[in-house]
């Protein structure tokens, strides 16, 4: 009757182990799922964040083109009005330009 018991309890172990293998399974199972979905979410954010900055970086730009163009049109102006003044500075800065690149 001993050894009946001892069977018993082996099969008892043994049926333990294999529904605690079959419970590491879907633990194992269920963590895969949830790195891919905190991935997927990961992934999902920083499109979203490149998405922002592409859209900001495009207002810049544009804003830093409306400038150079106002820029463009005020120098433009300034040269037609004063254009012997214009030239004058031209060449003196062309002088500076000149005498620095020649000391070295």
């Amino acid at each position: 009757m001993k050894a009946n018991a001892d069977d018993a309890t082996i099969n008892t172990v043994r049926e333990d182990l294999d529904q605690l293998r079959a419970d590491l399974k879907s633990v194992m199972e269920a963590i895969g799922t949830l790195k891919s979905d905190a991935g997927a979410a990961m992934k999902d954010q920083a499109a979203r964040a490149a998405g922002n900055i592409g859209r900001k970086a495009e207002d810049i730009f544009e804003d830093l083109k409306g400038e150079g163009e106002r820029a463009t049109k005020l120098l433009t102006s300034a040269v037609n009005e004063h254009p012997y003044s214009s030239l004058a500075i031209a060449l003196a800065i062309g002088i500076v330009i000149g005498r620095t690149l020649d000391r070295r």
